[in-house]
This record gives C-alpha cells, sequence and structure tokens, in this order.
C-alpha cells in the first residue's frame, strides 16, 4: 500500500490474463475459446477454495458479498484469484448467527434470501458462487434481458434444465462437450445446491470445493477421491478433517441428508500462488534451478512437525514475510 500526502493507494499484482468476466462476455471470441472445460474448472476450483479460506480459515470470518465473474482475476499462468474486497464485512464466530446488514453487492448474483431480510451469513456468498458456476457452465451472463426468454436470469433459466437431465441445453455452444460430461453434471448439481431459496439449504463453501475438486479429477482423467494437486500452485494441507457430530438432530432438512456424503474429507487445502511462479519473479533464477529449488523445499517440508514450523519454512523460502503477512499468519493459522 501507499500513504503519502493525500494519496491512498492499494498495490496488487499485476493480472495478466484480466478477468473471467472479459473472457467469458468479451468480444474476443478466442478468449473464451482459450478456457476449455479443464481450465474452467480449474478456475472455479480456485475460486472455490479462496472463498473457502474465508469462511473457514480467517477469524473472524470474511464474508465477501460480490462473488462475480469480474471479480475473479486470471494471472500470467492462469490461476484465479478472488478480489475486490471493497463489500466484505467480518462475519460472526458463530456461522450459524446471521448479521443485520442492509443488502450490498450486484444484481444477478445478489442472494435473494438476503435481499428480501436482510440476513447475511456465509451462504450469502455461497448463493453468489453458485451463480458463477452456471455462468462457467454456460457462457452466458447472470443477467440479460435478451438471452432468457422466461425471467431475466440465468437461475431461473440454468436450474430448471439441470433439474430435468438436460445438462447439454446450458453448456456454451462454443465448447464441444467433454467426454467426461458426467463431471460436468456433477458440477450443475452444485451449482443448483448452490441457488437454492434458503441458505440452510446451500451447502457450506468446503463441501463445494470438495466436490468440484472431484469433478475436476475426472475431467482430468484421473478419478479419485482426493482433490487433484493443480498446475503452477502449492497446496498446504491441514490435519483437520471436516466431521460432523455423529448425533442427528431431529430437524435435518433434506438437503443437509443429501450432502452428507461431503461431510468427511481429506486433508483440507489452502491454495497459495505458485512456488515456481514466486521464485521466478523474485529473482534471474534457471528451470533447472527452480526444480532443484522446489525439490529442497518438499525435503525440508516432510521434516518438519508442526504446521507453523512448516508455514515459517515456506515463508522463509519463498519471500520474507513483511510485518503485516507475518501478522496475518499468526492471526490465522
Amino acid at each position: 500500500y501507499c500513504e503519502e500526502g493525500g494519496e491512498r493507494l492499494l498495490v496488487y499484482e499485476f493480472m495478466a490474463h484480466g478477468s473471467l468476466y472479459q473472457h467469458l462476455h468479451g468480444p474476443n471470441q478466442v478468449l473464451k475459446q482459450e478456457l476449455n472445460w479443464i481450465r474452467r474448472v480449474t478456475i472455479a476450483v480456485q475460486a472455490a477454495r479462496g472463498i473457502e479460506y474465508l469462511h473457514g480459515y480467517a477469524c473472524p470470518p470474511v464474508i465477501h458479498r460480490d462473488i462475480k465473474s469480474s471479480n475473479i482475476l486470471i494471472d500470467e499462468e492462469h490461476n484465479a484469484r478472488v478480489s475486490d474486497f471493497g463489500l466484505s464485512l467480518l462475519g460472526p464466530l458463530d456461522s450459524n448467527s446471521p448479521l443485520a446488514e442492509l443488502p450490498a453487492g450486484t444484481l444477478g448474483y445478489l442472494d435473494p434470501e438476503y435481499y428480501r431480510l436482510h440476513y447475511l451469513t456465509t451462504k450469502s456468498d455461497v448463493y453468489s458462487f453458485g451463480v458463477l458456476l452456471l455462468e462457467i457452465l454456460s457462457g452466458r451472463k447472470a443477467i440479460d434481458m435478451m438471452q432468457y426468454e422466461e425471467g431475466n436470469n440465468i437461475v431461473e433459466w440454468a436450474v430448471p434444465l439441470i433439474k430435468s437431465g438436460d445438462i447439454s441445453a446450458i453448456l456454451d455452444p462454443i465448447l464441444k462437450p467433454p467426454r467426461e460430461i458426467e463431471a460436468l453434471k456433477k458440477i450443475a448439481n452444485v451449482a443448483c445446491k448452490c441457488v437454492r431459496m434458503r441458505g440452510k439449504e446451500r451447502p457450506s463453501m468446503d463441501k463445494v470445493t470438495t466436490s468440484l475438486e472431484r469433478s475436476l479429477a475426472v475431467l482430468m482423467g484421473s478419478p479419485c477421491i482426493d482433490q487433484p494437486i493443480l498446475p503452477s500452485e502449492v497446496v498446504l494441507g491441514s490435519n483437520r478433517m471436516h466431521r460432523k457430530s455423529s448425533q442427528m438432530s431431529s430437524n435435518r432438512s433434506v438437503s443437509e441428508i443429501e450432502d452428507q456424503r461431503f461431510e468427511l474429507r481429506a486433508p483440507s487445502w489452502i491454495t497459495f500462488p505458485s512456488v515456481a511462479s514466486s521464485l521466478r519473479r523474485k529473482s534471474s533464477m534457471s528451470e533447472a534451478d527452480v526444480d532443484g529449488k522446489i525439490a529442497e523445499m518438499k525435503i525440508n517440508i516432510g521434516n518438519v512437525g508442526g504446521s507453523s514450523d512448516m508455514l515459517r519454512s515456506l515463508e522463509e523460502e519463498i519471500v520474507p514475510a513483511s510485518p503485516q503477512e507475518r501478522l496475518f499468519l499468526e492471526h490465522n493459522f
């Protein structure tokens, strides 16, 4: 950041490939075709991981309130970054306690329950992300009066088609349907769950992320129950498992029972920028030197005991942390 005289500036890393909105809806059709199905789902997974971090790892949790394609930026290695926290709020530590807030956000992505009742929870971000998933699958805008026959939003158009099993009717016609179309069907079903009218019936972001990761693994030809490690990224794992108490509440909703299979998850992952890209940007290392450095880091990680030691080791290898970054790590890990 820069604070000098009357200037107050926030300085961000340059995102060479602009926003997801520019790729999906810009006039350049070549950009849209560059986003093949694997790349689109990869962007969805990376964005989901970012939102999951805000909801589940930041303390207190952060509610973004403006998840949309123009706020998903793409760097030089096609990694997705969640941006624009101008409307974000710190949420309550108790995820079941809503905030009483006047509606804010972007039409088409705005949670209708939040709009009507002025109750804000992390599930409002889940709704917006569901709209984003429909946008990624269809290549259509969230709101477009010229495209949709009934209503003027993507949810009213896409959800009935998905529920009827006609997944091909919503897929972006600019791309050929993939051989593993079942993976896209699962993603479409996740999107339908995210845009349910009642917030309590929507899945949490950790469940959404898990489902997307599995679908991406199928799409990449490596079906497995573990999360795929995506190109150009390093992941730091925690040892916690996502479990709910074995004592079931008598008033559990049908949707919670449907989603029970997503409750148990392999070690939860937080996504950070690529180690390789960080090393290249901060030095003049050759490709061989970078590969050797990463191999050395993997050995170091294997020899550390606690998660805090692991973070310090990675922090020293990638770049010395600023006082603000160090404070952030201490408060959130």
